[in-house]
């Protein structure tokens, strides 16, 4: 897992998906990330759901185009720490798609990397899970606090 390679902007495909290639594509890409088997990246309701939200734009003619499909990225990694009510504030502001998805996946291999040197120097692995639960405790608070700052 924190040897992923990350997804960039440029590397989504170009044209346009249908929903079982979004999910397939998905799956393919960041399927790493999966707890076991039979989780699932994305199911088709999730997209769905996201679409009704407001959080992804409809699809054109049923496709899914790179902007769709980062946010959906922005998402699956998102939604495991904050609300999806949150997740739409924080987009809310964000116009520029791809410039937005490259700050998030600049971040996002920074933490991979600080996460793998920091796992390389503890030994102690009881102290190592918890430092990095109550290093996630903190982060989401804060987070929370920064988004209920938002508008």
């Amino acid at each position: 897992m924190l040897d992923f390679k990350d997804i960039k902007y440029e590397d989504i495909p170009e044209i346009e998906l249908y929903m079982d290639q979004v999910t397939s594509y998905l799956e393919n890409r960041i399927g790493i990330f999966k707890k076991d088997d039979n989780d699932k990246i994305l199911t088709k309701t999730m997209i769905n759901n996201y679409v009704k939200a407001g959080i992804i734009e409809k699809p054109v003619k049923k496709k899914y185009n790179r902007d769709h499909m980062a946010k959906m990225i922005m998402v699956y990694f998102l939604k495991n720490i904050i609300s999806i009510n949150d997740i739409e504030k924080i987009f809310e502001d964000e116009l520029n798609v791809d410039e937005f998805y490259k700050q998030f996946n600049d971040i996002h291999r920074k933490v991979l990397d600080e996460t793998k040197d920091l796992a390389k120097k503890e030994e102690n692995k009881t102290q190592l899970l918890l430092y990095l639960l109550l290093q996630a405790d903190i982060n989401k608070r804060l987070a929370e606090e920064i988004i209920n700052d938002m508008k």
